[in-house]
C-alpha cells in the first residue's frame, strides 16, 4: 500500500495531531481482521479521522471511522450519537482507538439530505442508503421525463421526505407521479414528511388517500389548497397517525364549514402531539370553528408548543360564545410557547375573556406572541371596549409567572391611556421577562397620568434585555415622552431597544428626554429610533447625540428622522458625538425632508461625518441634490467602511 496516497490533514478541528505512523499501526492491526484496499483520506472532525476504502473480499466501498479513545467521555458520547443512525458493519477496539466500518453510502447518506439531481446520479444499488430526500418544485413534465418514480421506488429506507410539486394537468394511473406517490406510501421507515403542492385547480386528494397507509409518521408539514376532497384526505391521513408529535398545517383558500368542523375532532385524537402550527389565515372560518379547535386541543395533554393563525377571517361582532360546553381541565397545562394570531377579526367581551382564561391556564408558559390587531367590536373610539381588552389581557398575563418572552400587538383598538395603564399592571409582575414587544400604535393614547403609571410599571422589569415599544400615531407630547423616558432609564440590562414615535407629536423636548434616558443605558448594543414627522429641531437631535455618546457598547444604530426640522448644524453635532463610539459599526439614517443643505454636509472635508472612523456599514437617506455622485465618492474617506450607500 502506498501511504503517500493517504492525504491526512495535520491538525483536526479540536487540535488533535494524527501522524502517518499512527495510521500505519492501525492499518497493520486492521489487516489482521479485514482486508482493506485503496485507502484514502475522506474527512476528519471531532477527534476522529475517516478514511475511504474497499473491502478486498466483496469490493464493497467502505468508510473507516477512527475515533481516538483518549478524549473526554462527553466527546465519546457525542461521536456515538452522530453514528447511531448508521449501520455499522464492523467494530474493532485497539489500545488508542476504536474503529467503526460502514458502507460508504450508508455513512454519507444516513444524515445527508439529497436532491433530485443527486438522486438520479446514484447507482440503483446505492439508493437504498438514502435516508433524507428533498424534491423542490419539480414541474410535472420533468417528473415524467426523468422517470423519478422509478428512482424513488428503490429508496425503501427513506425516513425523511420534503416534496414540493407543481401539478398543472390531469394525470393517469401509469404516470410517474402516481408511481412515486404509491411508492412513498409503502416506505415503512418514513417518519418525517413535508408536502407543499402547487396544484393549480387539480384535486390531489388521492395523494393523501395513498399516504394514509403510512402509520409511523412523527413529523408532518402540509401546505395545500382547500379544494375538492383534499381537506378530507388530509384529515384522514392524520387520523391514522398515533405517534405524531410535530404537526404543521397550512390551509390555503376558503375552507368548507363542514370540513373545518372535523379539524378539531382529528386534532383531539393526536395524544402524542407536542408541537402544532395551524394556519387558517383568510380561510373564512367562523368564530365557532376557532372556538372548537381551541377546546379540542385540551385533549392534547403533551402539547408544549402551539401556533394558531386565524388572521383576517372577519369573525362577525355578534358571534356566540359557547359557555355551556364543559372544558377540559388539562387544557394548555403543558404549553411553554404559544403564538395566537386573531387579528382583523371581531371578538366580543366574552370571547376576549375566554381567550384570557386559556392563557392564564398556561402555568408553564415562557413565550407568548399574541396578535389582537383591530379585534375590538364596534368603533375603535368606543372607550370601554378598548381599555377592557387591555385590562383582561393584562390580568391573564399576570398569572404567567414564568413568562420570558412577550410579543403583544394591540394596534388599532382604541385602548387609550386607561388601557395601557391597566395592561402594565399585569406586566409589572412578570419579573422573568427578558424580551418585551408591545405594538400600541394608533390607540388614542392621550392622557399623561395613564402613561406615567405605564412607565412606572415597565421600569420594574429589570431583567429586560430586548424592548420594542411602538407608539406610532398616538397623540404624545413632551410630558408623556418624558414619563416614558424616565421609566426606560431604569432598565439597565437592556441590550436591544426599539422605540417608534412616528407622527406622535413628541416635539423637541420629547427628543431631549429620550436622549437623556439613552445615556443611562450602558449595556445598549442595538437601537432603532423612529421619530418621523415630530417637529424635532437641531436642539432635539443634539440631545440625542449627547445621550448616545454615553452608550459605549452601542454597535448598531437606526434612526428615522424623516420630515423634521433639522439643519446641517444639528447633524454636525450629532455625527461628532457618534465619532467617540468605538464599537459602532452600523449606522442607518433617514434625513429626507429636513432643512439641511446637502452640499454643506457632505462636501466639506472637515465635516463630522468623516470622523466616524469605526463605521463599516453606512446607509443615509438624504434630500436629492445634483452632486449626489460626489457625495458617494466622499464616503470613501471613512477608513473602515466596507459598504456605504446614499439614497434620495
Amino acid at each position: 500500500m502506498d501511504y503517500q496516497e493517504i492525504i491526512i490533514q495535520n491538525q483536526l478541528s479540536l487540535g488533535f495531531l494524527i501522524s502517518k505512523e499512527v495510521i500505519l499501526q492501525l492499518h497493520q492491526n486492521l489487516s489482521k481482521v479485514i482486508q482493506l484496499l485503496n485507502l484514502e483520506y475522506f474527512e476528519s472532525k471531532d477527534f476522529s479521522l475517516t478514511l475511504r476504502g474497499i473491502n478486498g473480499l466483496n469490493n464493497e466501498e467502505l468508510a473507516i471511522r477512527i475515533n481516538y479513545t483518549d478524549q473526554q467521555e462527553s466527546q465519546k458520547i457525542t461521536i456515538m450519537n452522530q453514528e447511531s443512525d448508521k449501520n455499522c458493519l464492523y467494530q474493532f477496539h485497539f489500545k488508542n482507538a476504536t474503529v467503526r466500518i460502514f458502507n460508504l453510502y450508508d455513512y454519507i447518506y444516513a444524515d445527508q439530505e439529497i436532491n433530485e439531481t443527486q438522486l438520479i446520479n446514484l447507482m440503483e444499488c446505492n439508493l437504498k442508503y438514502v435516508r433524507s430526500l428533498s424534491l423542490s418544485y419539480i414541474p410535472q413534465e420533468s417528473i415524467e421525463k426523468i422517470q423519478l418514480g422509478q428512482y424513488i421506488s428503490h429508496c425503501y429506507n427513506l425516513e425523511k421526505l420534503k416534496l414540493k410539486l407543481q401539478v398543472s394537468t390531469i394525470f393517469n394511473e401509469n404516470s410517474q407521479l402516481i408511481k412515486m406517490i404509491k411508492n412513498i406510501s409503502n416506505f415503512p421507515k418514513l417518519n418525517d414528511l413535508m408536502l407543499d403542492i402547487q396544484d393549480f385547480q387539480v384535486d390531489f386528494s388521492f395523494f393523501y388517500t395513498h399516504l394514509s397507509k403510512l402509520k409511523n409518521l412523527k413529523k408532518v408539514q402540509l401546505s395545500f389548497y382547500c379544494r375538492g376532497n383534499q381537506v378530507e384526505g388530509i384529515l384522514n391521513l392524520l387520523s391514522c397517525q398515533s405517534r405524531l408529535f410535530n404537526l404543521v398545517l397550512n390551509f390555503k383558500g376558503i375552507i368548507q364549514i363542514e370540513q373545518a368542523k372535523q379539524i378539531g375532532h382529528v386534532l383531539s385524537k393526536l395524544e402524542e402531539l407536542q408541537s402544532l402550527n395551524l394556519n387558517l389565515e383568510n380561510t373564512k372560518v367562523p368564530y365557532e370553528i376557532y372556538e372548537n379547535i381551541i377546546n379540542s386541543l385540551g385533549c392534547c395533554t403533551k402539547l408544549n408548543d402551539l401556533t394558531l393563525n386565524f388572521y383576517g377571517n372577519g369573525f362577525p361582532p355578534n358571534h356566540q360564545v359557547n359557555r355551556s360546553r364543559e372544558k377540559n381541565k388539562l387544557m394548555f397545562s403543558e404549553i411553554q410557547q404559544l403564538t395566537l394570531d386573531i387579528g382583523l377579526n371581531k371578538i366580543n367581551k366574552l370571547g376576549v375573556e375566554d381567550l384570557a382564561d386559556n392563557i392564564s391556564k398556561c402555568k408553564k408558559l415562557k413565550s407568548l406572541k399574541l396578535n389582537l390587531q383591530r379585534v375590538v367590536v364596534g368603533d375603535c373610539l368606543t372607550f370601554e371596549a378598548g381599555f377592557q381588552l387591555a385590562q383582561i389581557i393584562g390580568q391573564s398575563i399576570q398569572k404567567c409567572s414564568l413568562l420570558e418572552n412577550l410579543n403583544l400587538n394591540l394596534l388599532y383598538n382604541g385602548i387609550r391611556s386607561e388601557g395601557i395603564k391597566l395592561l402594565s399592571r399585569g406586566l409589572k409582575d412578570c419579573q422573568n421577562l427578558k424580551v418585551l414587544i408591545l405594538i400600541l400604535g394608533n390607540n388614542n393614547i392621550d392622557d399623561n397620568e395613564g402613561l406615567q403609571e405605564f412607565s412606572q410599571n415597565i421600569s420594574k422589569l429589570i431583567n429586560i434585555e430586548k424592548l420594542v415599544l411602538d407608539f406610532n400615531g398616538n397623540k404624545f407630547n413632551h410630558i408623556k415622552t418624558t414619563h416614558l423616558s424616565e421609566g426606560l432609564s431604569f432598565l439597565y440590562q437592556i441590550k436591544e431597544l426599539s422605540l417608534k414615535f412616528n407622527h406622535s407629536c413628541i416635539g423637541v423636548e420629547g427628543a431631549q428626554s429620550i436622549g437623556k434616558s439613552l445615556g443611562l443605558l450602558q449595556n445598549l448594543q442595538f437601537l432603532n429610533l423612529q421619530i418621523q414627522k415630530n417637529k424635532v429641531t437641531d436642539s432635539g437631535l443634539i440631545s440625542l447625540g449627547q445621550g448616545l455618546k454615553q452608550t459605549k457598547n452601542l454597535k448598531i444604530l437606526n434612526i428615522y428622522l424623516l420630515d423634521n426640522q433639522i439643519s446641517e448644524f444639528g447633524l454636525e453635532s450629532f455625527f461628532s458625538n457618534l465619532s467617540s463610539l468605538k464599537h459602532l459599526y452600523y449606522l442607518s439614517l433617514n434625513l429626507i425632508q429636513n432643512q439641511y443643505k446637502s452640499e454643506l454636509l457632505f462636501n466639506r472635508r472637515e465635516s463630522s461625518l468623516f470622523k466616524l472612523l469605526y463605521i463599516r456599514q453606512l446607509f443615509i437617506f438624504i434630500n436629492f441634490h445634483k452632486d449626489i455622485e460626489i457625495f458617494r465618492i466622499s464616503l470613501k474617506k471613512l477608513p473602515r467602511l466596507i459598504l456605504g450607500q446614499l439614497y434620495y
